[in-house]
């Protein structure tokens, strides 16, 4: 079941602290990229678990849960696609360094 602590854990890993900071050589942009992978897999995962959920309604208040599932569907799409674009810019910069 998704819960509160994949929300904190999906924000710490999209956070662009340390993105501003300058590249020092082709392994940093490297360990970004694969960063952003994994996140873009976690965050995948995160996806079907809120579709398994959302056949497991009945048995609740389906009209909070329902909100609750679109806000967390709302902000797992948003990450997603945030490092679905990151990845798209950063992977042709790998063959520059």
């Amino acid at each position: 079941m998704f819960n509160d602590d994949d929300d904190e854990r999906s924000a710490r890993k999209s956070s662009l602290k340390g993105l501003l900071k300058a590249f020092k050589g082709k392994g940093e942009l490297l360990a970004l990229v694969q960063e952003l992978r994994e996140a873009r897999i976690q965050l995948q995962q995160h996806q079907l678990m809120l579709k398994q959920v959302v056949y497991e309604l009945p048995g609740r208040n389906v009209r909070d849960a329902l909100m609750a599932l679109e806000w967390r569907r709302q902000v797992l799409n948003t990450q997603l696609s945030v490092v679905m674009f990151m990845l798209r810019r950063i992977c042709p910069l790998t063959t520059l360094v």
